[in-house]
């Protein structure tokens, strides 16, 4: 059989394990569809959503910033940064740190969007709520970035400068420029397969909820974009050369 002929029959099955999936899931939502359901419940405990990722994302954050800055203070300045028995709880701290409050502004201007609703009794309440945690959160991640270039003064950029990542970036050595290479990677076809798992999920609404094109058109050109960028930077970063 020729290469052709392989790449025919390996499409095919692709395609057949889609249908057979998009037919599952249409049964699914058919039956789902018959079940009412009513997502108003949001709107209206939006507030104490506001104030739940408070708890969880933000007050964490603030202790393992502190804890982590103490440990700094701490550290003896005669022990290599490699020897340190301090270094890898220091490590831990700062990613802990780092990701609960990128969850945090995430998830703070989400459950926000949901409280933006003229019909929601809490309305201005959660404006306010949002106003005051918002910068609070933001100068987490600035403080943060100021503890790892503390632990590591060859990290060089003002994390309040629009050019803080290209000069973060270049301050790297080749291993840790490797390390975000393959995080990039990995990332950028994680998200290649959500889109098409999202792109379906917003056509089956449209189809069965109701849910007009918006969601769809949303996914669709959030998924455009995406390639768009990839491919112009494939072909600024490599003439000859188009990466898959």
């Amino acid at each position: 059989m020729s290469q052709k002929k392989r790449d025919q029959l390996k499409m095919l099955k692709l395609m057949g394990f889609g249908a057979i999936t998009g037919v599952g899931l249409s049964i699914l939502f058919f039956f789902v569809n018959r079940v009412t359901i009513n997502f108003d419940f949001l709107i209206e405990y939006s507030l104490y959503i506001q104030i739940a990722v408070v708890i969880i994302f933000f007050l964490p954050t603030v202790y393992w910033i502190q804890s982590a800055k103490k440990i700094i203070n701490m550290r003896d300045e005669t022990i290599d940064v490699d020897d340190d028995l301090h270094s890898e709880a220091l490590e831990r701290l700062l990613y802990k740190g780092l990701l609960f409050n990128r969850l945090y502004l995430i998830l703070n201007f989400l459950s926000a969007g949901l409280a933006f609703d003229f019909s929601n009794r809490y309305f201005i309440i959660s404006i306010l709520v949002f106003l005051v945690t918002i910068l609070p959160g933001s100068m987490n991640e600035v403080k943060i970035i100021r503890l790892i270039q503390a632990k590591d003064p060859m990290k060089q950029g003002d994390p309040t400068s629009i050019k803080f990542n290209k000069t973060y970036f270049e301050s790297l050595d080749e291993s840790e420029k490797n390390q975000v290479y393959q995080v990039t990677y990995h990332t950028f076809k994680f998200m290649e397969y959500t889109f098409i798992v999202a792109f379906g999920l917003t056509l089956a609404l449209k189809m069965y909820f109701d849910m007009g094109n918006a969601p769809m058109l949303t996914v669709g050109l959030l998924w455009l974009i995406q390639s768009i960028v990839y491919f112009y930077y494939s072909k600024k970063y490599s003439k000859f050369q188009t990466f898959v």
